[in-house]
């Protein structure tokens, strides 16, 4: 471009020079007598000679500047606007425009797929952001640009330039050094690129070239540039790949780490496995501490018995000893339960490094690093034949093939190499997330009904780049019948002020509103939807994004419900990289669940009466005003429904703070809530979630709030060593005290059975059978109930926890709704037997996280707190028999042995009632040792047919979750 215009120059003239899209202004370096101006939508402030603008629509006038020239961009500029940008350029053009980008080739298109992979390695299996950008969009065609040119009678010269060959090479550098970068290693990293574009620009010219230079001339008489196919010289090529490698080493050198992009989660860490492995080592031998406790508890019994026969002084002063000899056992086992969990935490953390794409790039990384002259023997039966065969200039690609890719990149096609994958969710993204625009908008046009949605974002000193991407996100939506509200809370940043001045001017459906002094999230939130006119509000934050069928998916679930007031969807969230990762895929409507944990998120549609009537947001819930609201508004909206796909990105950066005044403020929050409802219940914050600061919360129950007595009905057959842990159990552990205990005997023939149940005064009914029919003995005995609590109990169960009963009790009686509530059950290894069963796993049920560790959270903590389930399994239930007797109890006929639990609860859920899950009810289930495993496949299949449309969609799992396990892990297909 330089030299074109020098070319072009007389009695050292200077021009005007308009770089379109050079956000830098690096062009000023080339040509440092002229006036440069640079347009571009995002400027730097300091810089004068900048122009903010859009190269498609230029606030210029025709023929202001002398040269308008662009680099790099117009492949980034969409196919529908590429003529609209060549257009703008030539009309602001006096003399000519210069146009540099790469156009599409077979070539071309496959060095940008070769450089994406090598991108991936590097960074963890990431897209490169604009090389994805051209291999998804396609680059320009050089004939339609021609086509354009010589509709306007103009002529033009065309460049080779980047000779592919050299591009892959000089690209391989350029990745390997751009990730996280100071100041100084961009500017070093600048350096590279100029002596890049200077040294080695006079031998970068022939075909096949990655970029093409269009020399359009306006005025006839300008020269074209001469241009000379020059091979570059050995020396030349060595030279500037040592400049390349070179710069990777001064980053190395200066960061004191691996040049390669890591996840956020990485960065946590800011310790190499390496040392990690030395600390677990040290601290491994602080096992000593325990030799040393049992000397020192040796030494205290030795004095305690010498005690007895002392007196006096002496004896005041052993008591001090032993004194001081227990408080030091007491700091050196907490120092060893410390280190135990350090050793626990480090563990994981090499486990995950190690196993992970980020320890394999760091492993690539250390093999460029360390490249020593003894691996030349290892190229030795490639090399020897390329140097004599094709020169030294072939020779040195295969060098920089080798070093970079290692010795598989020699292997034969066929042989087994070693790659690094796509993340499971990435994978599932490609699948999942094809929209078709054209078929979208055929649907739209089908809608009765089109609601305006006015989206709320409320703003303070966003980063301009993402919050245009956030905007531009509204902006892209496929339903286009939205409002955006922006109310801008006393930014002290000037750009973003600008920023959303233009978006209000770019388009009438931007209304953005400026405080001037700085109000609560609330207020702001609260004013952006007085602005609002739509019959449904949505609410958005400021770094965050929607999919661009977000508003369209809404639209349609408010067009098949029309009395719908509140839609929520699923979501994930997005790093500064644009990776994405941490998908949440939700549940149905769960009203117990929203106790637990805000999980309807962030993206909420709420019917703006609705809004209204919840009282919008509420101040003094700092970062829980989200939780707070969603409260308030699950109190008045019946029906709130759930689009099972991800229509919501959260930006999540690795070097933001975490703000945990939200978990207080969001238990204060639930505290409010229950008083409203008048539930008996006070809001906690669990262990798990103390430990690891997440907004997850508890109700706790007191055995003093309730009188309601309990029936627990526990049927069995002999075992009496089994029933007698679980009735001792029963009255040893538990804290409520209005229950009665009747036994079910079904066929007893053993004499200390009926021995045991005499001498502990137990209440028990006898119900023969002639073959074993779990429903018919738990039908009869209901019978013979006459509380209207009743607790259906395994008799191979055993109490752990003191509240177990307390919690079902209180959870059950806490809403008129709820049908059934069900227990944590674990087997003697600690191991889940059951957290709520999955209707759908095998065309049947199965229980949630069988065989997790039951400290353990599992998939969005769901182990860990109080859920909704279709069913949960009666081993220990608690429900009423009123709605036992309602729905018909147990399916004797159908189910004798099998499925009848569930199938109550499916009843339970058809008739309008809910099944709660409350793992603060922990038992032992030493599952089926009464009566062994059931064989009959009868009722499995009567219960398929029974239930079919349950199992094909379980309201309490997700359509994009396996049915394959009960982990909630993603679908594979």
């Amino acid at each position: 471009i330089r030299d074109i215009i020098n070319a072009n120059r007389k009695n050292e003239k200077k021009f005007r020079v308009l770089d379109v899209g050079g956000r830098w202004n690096l062009m000023r370096r080339f040509l440092p007598d002229d006036v440069v101006f640079y347009l571009d939508p995002y400027v730097d402030s300091k810089d004068n000679n900048y122009i903010k603008g859009d190269g498609c629509s230029m606030p210029l006038d025709d023929s202001s500047f002398d040269w308008v020239v662009s680099s790099d961009v117009f492949e980034h500029i969409p196919k529908d606007k590429r003529e609209t940008f060549i257009n703008e350029k030539i009309r602001v053009a006096k003399l000519g425009v210069i146009l540099a980008a790469p156009f599409f080739s077979k070539e071309v298109a496959e060095a940008e797929k070769k450089a994406n992979e090598s991108y991936k390695i590097l960074s963890g299996g990431k897209d490169h952001i604009w090389l994805k950008e051209h291999i998804k969009n396609g680059l320009p065609d050089e004939k339609s640009l021609e086509k354009i040119i010589f509709s306007k009678n103009l002529s033009f010269q065309k460049i080779h330039n980047n000779r592919l060959f050299i591009w892959e090479v000089m690209m391989g550098i350029g990745l390997l050094a751009s990730k996280n970068l100071s100041e100084e290693m961009t500017r070093e990293l600048e350096k590279f690129n100029f002596f890049y574009n200077s040294k080695v620009y006079p031998f970068d010219f022939s075909s096949p070239s990655y970029r093409k230079i269009y020399f359009i001339k306006k005025d006839k008489k300008l020269k074209e540039l001469a241009i000379k196919d020059i091979p570059i010289e050995d020396s030349l090529f060595l030279e500037a790949l040592g400049e390349g490698i070179n710069l990777v080493n001064k980053i190395d050198r200066e960061k004191g780490k691996a040049v390669v992009s890591k996840d956020y989660e990485i960065n946590k860490l800011r310790i190499t496995a390496d040392k990690w492995e030395k600390e677990i080592e040290r601290l491994n031998k602080s096992v000593v501490l325990k030799d040393e406790i049992i000397k020192i508890e040796k030494e205290i019994n030795a004095r305690t018995e010498r005690r007895l026969k002392l007196e006096g002084d002496e004896l005041r002063n052993i008591e001090r000893d032993i004194q001081n000899m227990r408080l030091e056992i007491q700091q050196r086992d907490t120092q060893i339960k410390e280190r135990d969990t350090q050793i626990r935490q480090r563990d994981q953390e090499i486990n995950f490094i190690k196993s992970s794409k980020f320890w394999k790039a760091r492993k690539l990384y250390l093999r460029i690093k360390n490249f020593r002259p003894r691996n030349f023997f290892e190229l030795a039966e490639k090399g020897v034949i390329a140097l004599k065969k094709e020169g030294l200039r072939k020779f040195f690609w295969y060098l920089y093939k080798y070093i970079l890719h290692g010795r598989g990149y020699f292997r034969k096609p066929g042989e087994q190499t070693e790659t690094l994958n796509l993340s499971e969710y990435e994978v599932w993204i490609q699948k999942n997330e094809k929209w078709d625009r054209i078929k979208i908008e055929k649907e739209m046009e089908k809608f009765e009904y089109k609601p305006k949605i006015s989206i709320v974002l409320p703003v303070f000193d966003a980063d301009e780049i993402f919050l245009r991407k956030t905007v531009f996100s509204v902006i892209n939506q496929y339903y286009q019948n939205w409002e955006l509200c922006v109310v801008d809370n006393a930014s002290t940043k000037i750009i973003v002020k600008k920023i959303l001045a233009q978006f209000e001017k770019r388009d009438s459906r931007i209304r953005v509103e400026f405080f001037e002094k700085k109000e609560d999230l609330s207020r702001v939130i609260n004013r952006a939807a007085e602005m609002a006119t739509g019959e449904f509000i949505g609410f958005l934050g400021q770094n965050d994004g929607l999919a661009p069928n977000a508003l369209f998916e809404n639209a349609k679930s408010i067009n098949e419900n029309s009395d719908l007031d509140l839609v929520y969807s699923d979501e994930d969230q997005i790093n500064e990289n644009e990776l994405r990762f941490g998908h949440n895929f939700k549940p149905d409507w769960s009203p117990e669940l929203v106790l637990s944990q805000g999980y309807v998120g962030n993206f909420l549609i709420v019917r703006r009466e609705a809004f209204k009537r919840a009282g919008g947001f509420r101040e003094g819930f700092k970062s829980a005003e989200t939780y707070d609201f969603l409260l308030r508004l699950s109190e008045i909206v019946e029906k709130p429904f759930h689009v099972p796909k991800i229509l919501y990105h959260k930006r999540i950066f690795p070097w933001q703070e975490k703000d945990f005044s939200n978990i207080e403020n969001g238990k204060r929050a639930l505290e409010r809530a229950l008083k409203r409802r008048m539930i008996k219940g006070k809001a906690e914050i669990p262990d798990f979630a103390v430990e690891k600061n997440l907004p997850n919360y508890k109700i706790e129950f007191s055995p003093d709030d309730y009188e309601e007595k309990v029936t627990i009905i526990i049927p069995t057959k002999d075992k009496v060593d089994l029933l007698k842990r679980c009735i001792e159990s029963i009255k040893e552990k538990t804290d409520y005290k209005n229950y009665d205990i009747l036994v079910v005997d079904n066929n007893s023939k053993e004499k200390k059975t009926f021995d045991f149940l005499d001498k502990e005064k137990i209440r028990y009914v006898s119900i023969p059978t002639k073959e074993f029919n779990y429903s018919k003995i738990h039908n009869l005995a209901v019978k013979n109930i006459e509380t209207e609590l009743i607790l259906l109990l395994n008799n191979d169960t055993e109490v752990i926890s003191s509240e177990w009963l307390t919690a079902m009790v209180g959870t059950l009686i806490m809403d008129k709704k709820i049908g059934a509530v069900g227990a944590r059950l674990i087997y003697g290894d600690k191991t889940i037997q059951h957290s709520g069963v999955i209707v759908g796993p095998h065309s049947t049920a199965d229980h949630a996280n069988k065989n997790m560790h039951f400290e353990e959270g599992g998939y969005q903590n769901y182990n860990l707190v109080m859920r909704n389930y279709s069913a949960v399994t009666a081993a220990c239930m608690l429900t009423k028999k009123s709605l036992f007797e309602k729905v018909g109890g147990f399916d004797e006929r159908n189910m004798a042995v099998a499925f009848n639990d569930v199938d109550y609860c499916l009843k339970l859920l058809k008739s309008g009632y809910r099944i709660v899950y409350n793992p603060d009810v922990l038992l032992y289930h030493h599952e089926s040792r009464s009566r062994g495993k059931n064989d009959n496949l009868k009722e499995p299949r009567y219960f398929t047919q029974k239930w079919k449309k349950v199992i094909e969609r379980d309201p309490f799992g997700n359509a994009n979750l396996s049915l394959e396990n009960t982990r909630f892990e993603l679908k594979k297909n």
